[in-house]
């Protein structure tokens, strides 16, 4: 092993003079792999450390042929041979253990020490200080070998390439540390949307015990049936999310050990830094390009619509005549959070205050608008909006991919089709003024998919008020729903209007023949029906539910 010593430093079978080594605070009978400092030692305070962790060694270590252990041992059992005594050649103290121990928390920064001080700028010449700095060969130049250095190439002093090198390492740095920061919001967003899902879990099942209640405690296995998809959900979304979470805490795990082995190469004396720089900077750039960028999975809140969306209608079987169907469900998890929906999904209006809510992919966050769970890609689809006299609303149909992240203005240009009332103007959205005979209550909106045409009726009379036509619709549409501020009105917000139960039969029954091909599926019959026939009604309405 190579040992670098200043010159005019005594020299003691290879090492410092016990004298020296006493000036700078070095004690050997610690029984390190390698000389070792202490940093101003206080009466004996650290060789005491030291000496109690020699007395505790008997390492195997230290007594390893060709170890540094056993060379500092034979270095040290000599001069007790010499001198007849087992006193520390700095602080005089008496060792009481035959064997010399590894202080190991002294041991890893003298191999660090060791390991920089082994480093050589050239093979031949080892002694040759480099003061140059070759920018062409990204290399530091031995003053002997690279005397007949290529002219052309750029030659800086090498405390100038250490300045620039450090500035391209730094810019690595930082954009690792970016990349760990943007992780780590995505990370803090996954919390949010667990909490929030556990919220969304406990007021779900409260609506749901709430709706079995208000029809007497009826089908209570169904209730049981219900409260064990929700919860199976609940868990599958909590996997998922751990899942990702999990993913993330690895990317920024690596991410971190790439920094820090990035910063330590930074802290490197500029001649070790000079030699392996490369190394650090094509680590840090390959990690950085290789890890991507974090995303947000979409879907991993809670389905409240498929829970209590049109519950009461899918029990009509026992409580026909006291439950309704609505044609639309609005969903929670696309709301924006000024707005607050009703229990049963069907009615929106805007808050005065803004609920805490995590920012996923499928929220509206900056219009104060809410999407239906359910989308059309094809057939005929309507349904009434109680609008009352609310003075700021639109409603209409939205394709999937609207901006939802950034301020949009509804016009078919972003993918919305509506009829907008604002300062006591009907709007298309296109930038049209609509007239209209008198201010309707009730508006029915018809979607035609197929024919390309979005309309808007008085529900009171079928009184047309304007129609989209002649659209090609390539997307799913959504339900499309934006409320202001009520001000002095009675009506607060907006509601979807339930439909009887006849013409909600009749529309299943219509929307299942068109999904068997035109094969009409077996009739609704009354109560009184066997057994067998209202298990095929149950079935009819099972398979109507996923349209």
């Amino acid at each position: 092993m190579r040992t670098t010593v200043r010159s005019g430093s005594p020299m003691w079978n290879g090492r410092e003079r016990p004298s020296t080594a006493r000036r700078r605070g070095t004690c050997f009978s610690s029984g390190l792999g390698g000389e070792q400092r202490i940093s101003n030692p206080r009466k004996g305070a650290s060789l005491r450390g030291l000496h109690q962790a020699a007395d505790r060694g008997n390492s195997s270590a230290d007594r390893a042929p060709g170890g540094e252990g056993a060379r500092l041992g034979a270095c040290l059992r000599r001069f007790w041979k010499e001198n007849k005594t087992k006193n520390c050649p700095i602080c005089k103290r008496r060792s009481s253990s035959k064997d010399l121990g590894i202080d190991f928390p002294l041991k890893q920064p003298a191999n660090v020490q060791k390991t920089e001080s082994s480093l050589v700028m050239c093979k031949k010449h080892p002694d040759s200080v480099p003061t140059l700095f070759c920018h062409d060969d990204q290399r530091p130049m031995c003053l002997v070998c690279d005397f007949q250095h290529d002219p052309g190439h750029t030659v800086v002093p090498v405390e100038q390439a250490v300045r620039d090198l450090k500035e391209h390492v730094n810019s690595d740095l930082q954009a690792l540390q970016d990349k760990r920061a943007r992780f780590k919001a995505v990370e803090q967003t996954y919390k949010q949307v667990m909490d929030h899902s556990e919220k969304q879990v406990e007021a779900t099942e409260k609506q749901i015990r709430a709706e079995f209640i208000r029809i007497q405690g009826f089908l209570r296995a169904e209730e049981e049936f219900r409260l064990k998809a929700l919860r199976e959900e609940s868990d599958g979304k909590k996997r998922t999310v751990k899942r990702e979470m999990k993913l993330i805490e690895e990317q920024i795990s690596a991410l971190s050990e790439g920094i820090s082995a990035v910063e330590r190469e930074l802290q490197k004396p500029d001649t070790s830094f000079v030699c392996s720089f490369k190394a650090a900077q094509t680590s840090a750039r390959v990690q950085c390009s290789r890890s991507p960028d974090p995303t947000f999975v979409s879907g991993v809140l809670i389905d409240v619509a498929k829970h209590v969306g049109n519950l009461g209608f899918r029990i009509w079987e026992k409580m026909k005549d006291t439950v309704h169907f609505t044609p639309v469900i609005l969903d929670p998890n696309t709301a924006n959070p000024h707005l607050c929906l009703s229990e049963d999904l069907s009615g929106v209006r805007c808050s005065d205050t803004t609920q805490n809510l995590p920012d996923n992919p499928e929220r509206n966050s900056y219009s104060s608008t809410v999407l239906g769970s359910k989308g059309f890609s094809s057939r005929t689809h309507s349904w009434d909006v109680q609008v009352g006299d609310h003075p700021d609303w639109t409603i209409g149909v939205a394709n999937t991919s609207v901006d939802k992240k950034e301020r949009i203005y509804a016009t078919p240009q972003h993918g919305i089709w509506c009829l907008t009332l604002r300062d006591g103007e009907y709007d298309n959205g296109c930038g049209d003024t609509i007239p209209v005979q008198r201010n309707p209550e009730k508006i029915r909106v018809q979607l035609d998919y197929d024919g390309g045409q979005v309309s808007f009726h008085d529900s009171e009379d079928m009184t047309h008020i304007y129609s989209h036509k002649h659209m090609t619709f390539t997307e799913k549409l959504f339900p499309y729903f934006a409320v202001g501020e009520a001000a002095d009105a009675k009506s607060t917000g907006l509601r979807v209007c339930p439909q009887d139960s006849r013409r909600a039969l009749e529309s299943l029954y219509h929307r299942e023949k068109i999904r068997r091909g035109g094969v009409a599926p077996p009739l609704p019959l009354p109560r009184s029906t066997s057994h067998s026939a209202a298990s095929q009604r149950q079935n009819l309405f099972d398979s109507s539910t996923s349209l």
